[in-house]
């Protein structure tokens, strides 16, 4: 039976590293990628990724932008943010794994991403019934998610710095 394919984006190098290992630990196949570009590179590959873990705050785009434009390439792939600052973006309608994680809740929502997906043990196969389903699923999320891509980035941000002013 074959593995999931598992494309990490985190432009954390540490944190990709540590997702992949625990990935890796339970027998998936695991890619990572450290920046928008080349996880989006990796939508065009021969072998389908089954399911993207992206963080969420990146510097080129953000995770949901990523996965919106990631599905337009390579319909039918599940997709899961990660990100420290959940309270921010928790009304999102897709599961967000909260930073910093252990192996068993990164390993539970990644199965769960997986089984609601379909993909769970199977690699993404476009052929067929199937493919087409999965398609048809693609390109719904996708649409839903470019919504919420555009709310997200209307959210005001918080700056992390010293809030300063005149001392006089």
């Amino acid at each position: 039976m074959p593995t999931a394919r598992i494309l990490v984006v985190d432009d954390e190098p540490m944190i990709a590293r540590l997702a992949s290992t625990m990935l890796e630990q339970e027998g998936y196949e695991v890619f990572t990628a450290i920046s928008a570009r080349d996880a989006l590179a990796a939508a065009g590959n021969e072998q389908p990724i089954d399911l993207v873990l992206s963080d969420f705050l990146m510097p080129e785009m953000n995770g949901l932008e990523l996965v919106r434009k990631f599905m337009e390439r390579s319909p039918g792939t599940a997709a899961l943010l990660m990100s420290g600052y959940l309270g921010s973006y928790c009304d999102l309608d897709m599961p967000v794994l909260q930073k910093p994680f252990s192996a068993t809740v990164l390993l539970s929502m990644v199965k769960q991403a997986l089984e609601q997906s379909g993909q769970a043990g199977e690699n993404n196969s476009l052929t067929g019934q199937k493919g087409r389903e999965r398609r048809a699923i693609g390109e719904q999320v996708s649409s839903e998610l470019d919504v919420l891509a555009r709310t997200a980035d209307q959210r005001p941000r918080q700056s992390k710095g010293i809030a300063g002013g005149n001392r006089s």
